[in-house]
């Protein structure tokens, strides 16, 4: 699987006579339908460098639209930004699929946006809206955690240590993280 992506792909896809749409309320409806159709609206846990000393990570909305004709995936892109990239498949009668995808603030965004339109996902939206919601109500506090001492092999054989100490972090307290996640599971069991 290879993945091409960037403002250069969608230049290369858009036809030459292109104008940028405006989000009118027939676009908007139009993209909740695709999102209905072709989409996937859900709540991720960022990777091992967003982790907080004790493991946990804080989840966020992301959305993702995947199509095979590049013109409803590419009015996502215009209209909300994101990210876009071209996916080949490894089977040789596939066509290259276009995936466009909005994390975090530019997910929000579209959820808001395309939220009156939806039809299908309308739950998932608002389980994103309740993580949102909770998110806001119950800010991270500073909390102090004891990092262990820990040893580790280093690139040339080496050992290094790392002394235990105390750091201070912006953390969400365990019945907040507890009621995220139970969201990030009930999510998932409405995924089509």
């Amino acid at each position: 699987m290879t993945r091409l992506s960037g403002e250069a792909l969608a230049k290369n896809l858009r036809p030459a006579s292109y104008i940028r749409p405006e989000p009118t309320p027939e676009t908007l409806a139009y993209l909740a339908g695709v999102l209905d159709s072709d989409g996937h609206i859900g709540i991720y846990l960022p990777g091992p460098k967003k982790q907080y000393p004790n493991g946990r990570t804080t989840p966020a909305p992301k959305v993702e639209a995947r199509q095979v004709e590049s013109a409803a995936v590419l009015l996502f892109y215009d209209l909300f930004g994101g990210s876009l990239c071209l996916e080949y498949s490894r089977g040789s009668k596939r066509r290259a699929m276009l995936i466009w995808q909005a994390k975090t603030s530019d997910a929000r965004r579209v959820l808001r946006a395309l939220y009156p339109y939806a039809r299908i996902k309308r739950r998932q939206y608002e389980i994103v809206f309740e993580l949102e919601q909770l998110k806001e109500q119950n800010p991270p506090k500073l909390i102090e955690t004891e990092v262990r001492a820990s040893t580790q092999r280093g690139r040339w054989g080496n050992t290094i240590t790392r002394p235990a100490r105390v750091e201070k972090r912006n953390m969400y307290d365990r019945e907040t993280y507890g009621k995220m996640l139970r969201l990030f599971e009930e999510i998932k069991r409405h995924h089509y």
